[in-house]
């Protein structure tokens, strides 16, 4: 199986990092948006306005210098202004601005970062930004990222969507989500939240999708390990491109027969 760290344009150094706590990243106490937009035609403006229309339970911090507020609700000039904890920032600023913004998240005492930014190592230009940004994690082993180049993620279990994906109809398609028992944690995330819709249009359920992005941090295999506790996860749909640790992928097959749990694997490229 071919290896895969830190993106598809080379590998970063791995960091000692803290623990998964999967569960403050599907189901967060509270969600910052960095970039939010009042423009509901961009993409920067899309996570707000779905998670209002899912109901989040949370509270929800816009962060952006150019508003006060955003759809009635108090927009933040940067992270450090944010009141109260923050488990999970949506960072959907361009790419020249991620290192920044992901040092003053950590600084802050963020959980969680899930970078939709993309511009790092899937671009030629882009590897210094990712070395860069994995430099900021070392940094701060208690905030665990997701991404970049992500396209984030939803919860189905808890109408949690977080992150933004071109392939699914935010507006539309995820009023009445499917839930059922099966999760894609997926390193691409056009190729994810496709199985993830063809799957709706199937009549499968779900209980949750995952976009990983380029791995500078959390991994697929980090991920799916984590599902194989989740009491609302029977099967595990991996979309695999590549992976750091083949050995620990592979033995998640045997966890999973323990636990009475199927993983599929879709890979692409050699073996």
């Amino acid at each position: 199986m071919t290896t895969r760290a830190g993106g598809p344009a080379g590998p970063t150094s791995p960091v000692a990092r803290g623990p998964l706590d999967i569960e403050r990243l599907l189901r967060p106490a509270s969600v910052a948006i960095i970039g939010a937009s009042a423009d509901e035609a961009v993409i920067s403006g899309i996570p707000q306005r779905v998670l209002a229309q899912h109901g989040y339970f949370g509270a929800v911090y816009p962060v952006n210098p150019r508003y006060t507020e955003i759809d009635g609700v108090t927009c933040y000039p940067d992270i450090t202004t944010v009141p109260g904890p923050v488990d999970v920032v949506l960072v959907v600023v361009n790419a020249s601005r991620v290192v920044d913004v992901l040092e003053a998240c950590g600084q802050s005492g963020v959980r969680f970062a899930v970078v939709i930014s993309s511009g790092f190592a899937e671009q030629s230009d882009g590897a210094e930004r990712q070395r860069e940004l994995a430099e900021v994690c070392a940094r701060h082993p208690g905030m665990r990222v997701l991404g970049p180049n992500a396209e984030g993620l939803i919860n189905v279990v808890d109408d949690v969507p977080l992150g933004f994906s071109p392939t699914t109809d935010y507006r539309r398609g995820l009023v009445r989500l499917h839930r059922g028992d099966v999760a894609v944690v997926s390193q691409s995330g056009g190729l994810g939240f496709a199985l993830f819709n063809d799957g709706l249009s199937r009549g499968l359920g779900f209980s949750h999708v995952i976009s990983t992005g380029n791995e500078i941090d959390v991994d697929l295999t980090d991920l799916a390990e984590a599902l194989l506790a989740d009491p609302a996860t029977r099967v595990l749909l991996l979309f695999v491109e590549g992976v750091a640790d083949p050995a620990r992928l592979g033995a998640l097959g045997a966890r999973a027969g323990a636990a009475g749990k199927t993983v599929v694997v879709a890979k692409v490229g050699n073996l």
